[in-house]
């Protein structure tokens, strides 16, 4: 059994999973070409978010971290983004594939989500939080689509996702600020970087605001 709050980036890096969880560590050899992930393994870009997800999660403001805390039903939001990290792109190897000078992996997050049903089980998850972990590791990619600079629909689109899922909207945000900041956008598209983190850091303070006037 996979004990997600003993998972460490540390251990990883020594093969602590590499039993049980041989399918993130093929990630090593599943290396990707564009302004994201410019000839990094998928294993070396999901370790560097584990990191920054660590640094958004241990210095969020009091009202998000609150929230980060709370429990669903035996694990709580912070430790659910762990799991989700380790595991957001673990699709990948099945979808990568070369066009022109870009080595991408068009699909992943929904056969991500296919093959994190399958790996789960192995985790010390609730039934419930691990469909949570699923859903995140299915929509991850919406969001970072959605705030692509220059979509005239964005706060439509962020309002209908935040209706439809607002279970997972908040967790997204979290997720997928660190997944940016993991990723190697800033040093090939620093303006983009810049707009996307701005939006995420923006979000999360109205919802720090928010917290507070409801009390």
């Amino acid at each position: 059994m996979i004990v997600v709050k003993d998972i460490t980036i540390r251990g990883l890096k020594n093969d602590s999973l590499k039993e049980d969880l041989p399918e993130f560590y093929e990630l090593s050899k599943v290396v990707e070409n564009s302004p994201w992930h410019q000839n990094w393994s998928v294993m070396h870009h999901t370790l560097t978010v584990m990191g920054e997800l660590e640094k958004i999660m241990d210095g969020a403001t009091e009202q998000v971290s609150k929230y980060l805390n709370e429990t669903i039903e035996e694990h709580t939001r912070r430790e659910l983004l762990w799991a989700l990290a380790l595991l957001h792109d673990i699709g990948k190897k099945e979808t990568i594939k070369e066009v022109g000078d870009e080595i991408t992996c068009p699909g992943h997050e929904n056969r991500g989500a296919l093959k994190a049903q399958v790996l789960l089980p192995k985790f010390d998850l609730t039934k419930a939080e691990q469909a949570i972990v699923v859903e995140l590791i299915k929509h991850h990619g919406h969001l970072h689509q959605i705030i692509t600079p220059g979509n005239t629909e964005r706060d439509a689109q962020i309002e209908a996702l935040r209706k439809a899922a607002p279970h997972l909207f908040w967790m997204l945000l979290v997720f997928c600020q660190a997944d940016t900041q993991g990723s190697q956008l800033q040093k090939h598209r620093a303006q983009e970087y810049h707009t996307r983190i701005d939006f995420y850091k923006k979000m999360l303070a109205d919802f720090d605001i928010a917290a507070k006037q409801s009390k």
